[in-house]
């Protein structure tokens, strides 16, 4: 029982270290599809994928549209998944773990005749321990 409890502990620790970037709480960090980011010893997080409705840049909208950022946090026991949006204050930001994300800006800007992969998407959040 010792021996499994021993390397259950050393699994986690090698999977919230291992493949993570670390950032450092409130800063801006800037995320792609996929990429793991590891905010504390129990935290870690990855941005599943994007889903840009924004009215394009070279159209004239009645509504402006949004993002959706579906997002994964990983924590010591758990792992949560949410979604989040850029411009919907009730999902922006979210708080988990003892720190609060807020999207500030997902680039490219989507144009009327161009469709973005998920790869191409840099979003830019900021971290801050509550």
């Amino acid at each position: 029982m010792k021996f499994r409890i021993f390397f259950s502990g050393v699994f986690l620790i090698f999977l919230f270290s291992g493949g993570c970037e670390k950032t450092e709480s409130g800063r801006s960090v800037d995320s792609i599809v996929n990429h793991r980011f590891g905010v504390d010893a129990n935290l870690a997080f990855a941005i599943d994928s994007i889903r840009d409705y924004r009215c394009p840049s070279d159209v004239v909208c009645v509504w402006a549209g949004d993002v959706d950022v579906f997002m994964k946090f990983y924590l010591a026991s758990a792992s949560i998944d949410t979604m989040m949006n850029l411009n919907n204050a009730a999902r922006n930001p979210v708080s988990i773990g003892g720190y609060s994300f807020r999207i500030n800006e997902v680039l490219p800007y989507p144009v009327s005749n161009r469709t973005t992969d998920q790869k191409d998407f840099k979003i830019s959040m900021t971290i801050t321990r509550e």
